[in-house]
């Protein structure tokens, strides 16, 4: 099993798929083929058969092609390959004609497709609090996506950025459109429905006319940003929910045993605690145990059942930060070998010919020339 595979196999849910599993075969050189493996709740399709034959597709037929039962799509028990669901979503759109599908998809959901989260954010004290439970739980309803609440670009402002299991790249626009359409659903249920974001960022260039977003998402639109995400006010953080301490810790408790829990479950803080280490030079396994609160053998035996090391996964690590640095960023080579936690830029050349078979150079060149998304598929 190579070391991308072993890593999606830690960020599958300790639970049955249903029978419905990724069957395409995912290069084991690829830097992200931990998304051929990455699942997503069946709920993510709900009200999909009802909008494409409204729009005058045929939703079975889609299904079949995708690879997916029509019978789980919209059932929340059920877990479906993500990379099949984005796909499908793609090719729905293509069909019936309609560039805004995944649009219309996320506005029309209701915030019970995610579960137990929602009930959970909403007995939360604040919008900060709801926005952690979301960061800490998502991966209960998909191993797909992450979210992090990071600095803004202003003062007084913060980001709540989506990443994926794609690593840097959202490929798929109506599955981010449907995502974001959502995540601002279930935020105006939190927060009250005359709440709104200061911006939306969207990772890819406008489908409809802008004022076509800024009518949907109700405020502001910024296109082809490097992910996607909203831009929060600090007063928009601290707007009290409807706290109910009992309740809130007994969801919580919940979410906290249906959330994975195998000893695969380690890669994704370790891979998370690898990315933010690199930067002061290459974290080892006492550095990373240690912040674990782990012995150094008990981080290396859970991780070597698993076929893997630290070594591993920060070598995965480097591969998709690098990767999405030379795509989707201006950034030196010799900033982004420190930021790797390389001595020398010569040393994030040999790295990149033994990933990607091509100089750093030649992969900002293609980006350049093809666009993020096709340079990307290009050295793939």
């Amino acid at each position: 099993m190579s070391r991308e595979a072993a890593v999606a196999q830690g960020l599958r849910p300790g639970r049955s798929t249903g029978g419905h599993r990724e069957s395409r075969t995912c290069r084991p050189d690829r830097p992200h083929a931990a998304a051929g493996h990455a699942l997503v709740r069946g709920s993510a399709l709900s009200g999909f058969r009802e909008l494409v034959t409204e729009l005058g597709g045929a939703p079975d037929d889609l299904l079949h092609r995708a690879g997916i039962a029509p019978a789980t799509a919209g059932r929340y028990e059920e877990y479906l390959p993500f990379r099949r669901v984005m796909e499908l979503l793609e090719a729905a759109a293509e069909s019936t004609g309609t560039p805004d599908l995944g649009r219309r998809l996320g506005l029309r959901q209701k915030a019970d497709v995610l579960g137990p989260l929602v009930p959970a954010a909403r007995t939360a004290r604040t919008l900060a609090e709801a926005v952690e439970v979301f960061s800490r739980y998502l991966g209960t309803y998909s191993t797909a996506c992450s979210l992090w609440l990071v600095s803004g670009p202003g003062d007084g402002l913060a980001f709540v950025e989506f990443r994926s299991a794609l690593g840097g790249r959202w490929p798929y626009p109506q599955g981010v459109e449907a995502f974001l359409a959502r995540a601002l659903t279930v935020l105006q249920l939190l927060a009250g429905s005359s709440f709104r974001p200061v911006d939306i960022h969207v990772p890819h260039r406008a489908l409809t006319p802008q004022a076509d977003y800024e009518s949907d998402y109700c405020t502001a639109v910024r296109f082809s940003q490097p992910r996607p995400g909203f831009t929060l006010s600090a007063a928009d953080l601290g707007r009290p929910l409807e706290h109910d301490p009992v309740a809130h810790r007994v969801l919580v408790e919940h979410l906290a045993g249906t959330a994975p829990r195998d000893r695969a479950c380690l890669v994704r803080p370790v891979a998370e605690l690898a990315e933010q280490l690199l930067p002061k030079g290459v974290p080892t396994v006492e550095d990373i145990a240690a912040r674990l609160g782990l012995h150094p053998r008990t981080l290396q035996r859970r991780l070597a059942a698993e076929g893997l090391s630290v070594t591993d996964l920060v070598d995965v690590v480097r591969r998709d930060t690098a990767e999405r640095l030379l795509v989707e960023t201006d950034m030196a080579l010799g900033r982004i070998a420190r930021r790797l936690g390389y001595a020398e830029q010569s040393a994030l050349s040999r790295a990149c010919r033994r990933w990607f078979g091509v100089t750093p150079s030649a992969i900002r060149r293609t980006a350049r020339q093809s666009g993020a998304p096709e340079a990307a598929a290009a050295y793939a």
